[in-house]
């Protein structure tokens, strides 16, 4: 059995803030995640990893809009799950309102 490599402070560093902080559904790579860390309170928050290309909250909104606005035009995604205007939501032959005409 081969004994592990050691890491330097900065690796141990960058890879607890990256275990804490990265989420792979979530925009940008792990160390622009770690950049937006809020958490000011954290002990190794000075010594984190900064990305060299940040995300700034504009464009994370701009990148939010062109998801939004993919998956609208495809027919489905998140915001209308496939219901176009005007369509219901309920099963074909049911009757609204109770049957009242």
């Amino acid at each position: 059995m081969t004994p592990a490599k050691r890491l330097t402070r900065q690796q141990a560093i960058a890879a607890k803030c990256k275990d804490c902080s990265y989420d792979h559904l979530d925009f940008g790579n792990w160390k622009q995640q770690v950049t937006r860390c809020g958490g000011n309170d954290c002990a190794l928050y000075p010594y984190r990893p900064i990305s060299r290309h940040p995300l700034d909250e504009a464009k994370i909104a701009s990148l939010l809009l062109k998801e939004r606005m993919g998956s609208d035009s495809a027919g489905g995604g998140r915001l209308g799950e496939g219901v176009g205007m005007g369509q219901s939501q309920e099963a074909p032959g049911k009757v609204k309102n109770g049957g009242a005409a």
